[in-house]
């Protein structure tokens, strides 16, 4: 759950119709979707609503042109009079914060290494096509394992017993709801 909406997992019954340069983000037909419940309800007089509209809308279009593995994959959004549903790929490792409380609060040396890097070579991405994130955090880098071979979620035990010297993860920056694209050598941004 974010500040803003919920994201579920979503079961695809079928691929038929789904365009197939994002067909790679799916595997077990699995997509995540965040639902924005108030979405339509965002009036032209709540400078509020308005700026959490502007928000949304400025997330979607960063992750429709932005296409890096350690950034999170875009599959499509759609909107009804009452809702937005953002779809994206499924991490399946769950955030870090997550990850560091199953593993008991500490990880090796060379592991936290291999996450770093991850997370250096997305923020160097976004950092070369000026877009800042301005909400990185443990909450907002997720672990996903491609070999995984259940549906949904790895589980704990997983995660805690989980070769991490020779297996496949990645590690991907998601919600870029906060992001902003640079216009001037500094910004007007109070943390």
């Amino acid at each position: 759950k974010g500040q803003f909406g919920q994201v579920y997992l979503v079961k695809l019954k079928t691929l038929e119709g789904v365009k197939s340069r994002v067909k790679k983000v799916f595997k077990h037909n699995e997509v995540a979707c965040k639902i924005f419940e108030s979405f339509g309800k965002i009036s032209q007089d709540d400078k509020t609503n308005e700026k959490l509209k502007e928000m949304l809308l400025s997330e979607i279009k960063l992750l429709r042109e932005v296409k890096h593995s350690n950034i999170i994959s875009y599959v499509d959004v759609l909107r009804t009079e009452t809702k937005l549903y953002l779809f994206f790929k499924f991490c399946n490792g769950k955030d870090l914060a997550y990850f560091l409380k199953v593993r008991g609060g500490r990880i090796e040396e060379k592991l936290a290494k291999r996450i770093v890097l991850g997370i250096m070579k997305g923020a160097r991405f976004l950092n070369k096509n000026k877009i800042m994130h301005r909400d990185l955090k443990l909450e907002n880098v997720m672990l996903h394992f491609p070999d995984y071979p259940e549906k949904g979620s790895v589980t704990d035990t997983f995660l805690k017993e989980f070769d991490f010297d020779n297996g496949n993860f990645e590690v991907v920056i998601i919600d870029l709801g906060t992001a902003k694209i640079e216009e001037t050598q500094l910004q007007n941004t109070f943390c």
